[in-house]
């Protein structure tokens, strides 16, 4: 088991406290966000060298783009569906995942940022 500890640490005084990757002034959130919008491993660390492969990986494993299976054009149902047969959870900014929740029930997870 991953003790995220080991690389995720809160300092008020950087970041206004936001979860951050240690080492940096990187938050969980902007990479999260970068991966949700289709940056892949290579392009952050490409940006942000003081971020390790290692490190995306052990905090984000696994983790996909919609594109990555060939779903950038399928609908918000079909994107919820294929996360739940595959045992997915889904990283979104779209609240229409939420909402699917209420209709659909669980799973998949979703993680609304």
């Amino acid at each position: 088991m991953k003790r995220f500890n080991e690389y995720i640490e809160i300092n008020t005084e950087k970041r206004f406290g936001k979860p951050i990757i240690k080492g940096t002034r990187i938050s969980v959130y902007d990479v999260l966000s970068w991966l949700s919008n289709g940056m892949t491993r290579e392009e952050i660390i490409h940006d942000y060298p003081e971020l390790s492969e290692k490190q995306i990986n052990d905090l984000f494993p696994d983790s996909k783009q919609v594109r990555e299976f060939g779903r950038e054009n399928s609908t918000d149902f079909e994107i919820f569906e294929h996360a739940k047969r595959n045992d997915f959870a889904i990283v979104t900014f779209d609240s229409d995942f939420c909402d699917l929740h209420i209709l659909k029930g669980f799973p998949p997870k979703t993680i609304w940022i």
